[in-house]
């Protein structure tokens, strides 16, 4: 007996199979689209553990007008918020991006970095006194 081409009941199988398949597609792929792949926070979060490090190893801290001083392996190093960017300097060691405005405060023996991201303040600790 020959079969030429699919019979219905196989056609109504494949069917019911990719319906019962279509809403589990449709979901994974809401999920990719509203997927956050960038985190600001947490890179932020990474950036300030690494500064913080450095400053671990740093003597003399102390606010000045410009941003943090302090001395390293004995030379001067600057922790400075201009251009949106949180830099470390000598050089352009850049920490945190896309800062509208930020400052360094004292409060409780601890050194903070208060920064302006899109209308929200942040206050992160850098380091104890």
């Amino acid at each position: 007996m020959y079969r030429r081409g699919g019979t219905t009941i196989e056609f109504l199988m494949a069917l019911l199979i990719s319906c019962m398949l279509l809403p589990i597609v449709y979901t994974s792929i809401r999920l990719l689209i509203n997927h956050e792949y960038f985190n600001q926070n947490a890179q932020d979060e990474i950036a300030l553990y690494q500064l913080r490090q450095i400053l671990l190893l740093a003597d003399n801290i102390s606010i000045t007008s410009d941003g943090l001083s302090g001395t390293l392996y004995d030379e001067e190093i600057r922790v400075v918020c201009k251009n949106k960017h949180l830099y470390l300097q000598p050089g352009t060691q850049i920490f945190i991006t896309d800062v509208e405005d930020g400052y360094f405060s004292n409060e409780n023996n601890l050194y903070y970095f208060n920064y302006l991201r899109g209308n929200k303040w942040m206050k992160r600790v850098l380091i104890n006194d």
